[in-house]
């Protein structure tokens, strides 16, 4: 089977472990009742440079299993302690990766402060700024 579309929000450069964020949803689809802190198999964040391979892999997987001119839209941002620019490590990893991407797009997602956020409807005041987030349009060149 082959794939034509993927719509992604990897992990932003500096987010050590995401599960944590998302284990209430998987113990609603089943998972395990416990937060999981173990960050095995997930992108590594040790570096720039090393969190950039390590998601042009995920694109070199996507690639592997797509149709001829697979168009893919990748919401992607930074976390403030993380001291990085988004876009450059975006545009890097998709450079890096073996397969030849193509970026058609590129549009301003606003930032966390702009939505409905969790921390916001718990009454969570940001100690810090918001990052403007961006929605990348790629396709894979045939």
């Amino acid at each position: 089977v082959r794939i034509d579309y993927v719509v992604t929000s990897p992990p932003y450069y500096g987010m050590k472990t995401y599960e944590q964020d998302q284990w209430l949803r998987l113990w609603f689809m089943g998972g395990s009742d416990r937060i999981n802190y173990v960050n095995n198999n997930q992108l590594s964040h040790s570096g720039k440079e090393v969190f950039t391979r390590n998601l042009s892999e995920v694109w070199n997987r996507i690639a592997e299993k797509a149709s001829p001119g697979l168009k893919m839209a990748i919401r992607f941002g930074a976390i403030t302690s993380a001291k990085s620019d988004p876009s450059e490590i975006l545009r890097n990893s998709l450079n890096v990766s073996t397969a030849d991407w193509v970026i058609t797009t590129i549009r301003s997602a606003g930032n966390a402060g702009d939505g409905n956020r969790q921390s916001t409807q718990m009454g969570e005041r940001a100690k810090s700024r918001t990052i403007e987030e961006r929605d990348f349009y790629v396709r894979l060149a045939t």
